[in-house]
């Protein structure tokens, strides 16, 4: 799919908001050159969160996101048009332990998913899923090649 001109030269926050709710919701991606690295991430990260509350629609409980490897904030999120409430925003300075927050994440009643960017190879990434599958909190990782320090 080919994004018009007319999208891709407007403002950053309207281009993300355009192809969050078209492109992306659809499956589609952007064309490489028209997106930075940390513009791709911010839009599959929005994506997935807009995937989640479509399907979270009639359920309660927390969306957490973990270590974003990109600048985010509620204050972007409803810029582009997505809901924050029910989404806790966990940035890595806030983290000592990752390893402990996670398995904390996914065994808590009240958190109905947790969003992380592990790369796809990381060993702990098993054990997250078996926790997921185990209390019922679904766990979505979108790998990044950064690399998260598990402590």
């Amino acid at each position: 799919m080919l994004i018009p001109s007319s999208v891709v030269s407007q403002p950053l926050v309207t281009d993300l908001h355009a192809v969050n709710r078209t492109a992306i919701a659809s499956g589609h991606r952007l064309p490489q050159p028209w997106l930075s690295q940390q513009q791709q991430q911010l839009a599959a990260i929005c994506a997935q969160i807009t995937r989640w509350q479509d399907e979270q629609i009639s359920t309660s409980g927390w969306l957490l996101v973990i270590a974003p490897p990109t600048v985010l904030t509620k204050s972007i999120l409803a810029q582009l048009g997505i809901c924050c409430q029910r989404i806790l925003l966990i940035q890595h300075k806030q983290i000592s332990h990752f390893d402990n927050l996670m398995r904390d994440a996914l065994t808590c009643s009240t958190c109905s998913a947790v969003l992380s960017f592990l790369p796809a190879d990381d060993p702990q990434l098993a054990d997250y899923h078996y926790l997921s599958v185990k209390y019922g909190t679904d766990l979505y990782n979108l790998p990044t090649p950064v690399t998260v320090t598990t402590h």
